[in-house]
């Protein structure tokens, strides 16, 4: 499908985060807790949500705001 041809970084990133890229290889990535994280947990989970920087070079795509609104909203 012509539409699934990523022949650039750019469109590759662009696929994935609008939806389009397949899954596998392209997934979300989950932090799980056994019960609502509070204390370092909780700090360790804000700081990668809000602090960590350039994940691009680290291979990751950032995740789109409204996104990263909704996982916020889950850990306060």
């Amino acid at each position: 499908d012509a539409e699934e041809i990523y022949d650039t970084k750019a469109k590759a990133v662009q696929g994935i985060t609008t939806g389009k890229y397949p899954s596998p290889p392209a997934r979300a990535l989950n932090v799980v807790t056994k019960n609502k994280p509070s204390g370092l947990v909780q700090d360790f989970i804000l700081w990668t949500l809000t602090e960590a920087k350039d994940v691009e070079s680290a291979g990751y795509v950032a995740l789109p705001q409204d996104t990263l609104d909704k996982s916020l909203q889950k850990i306060k």
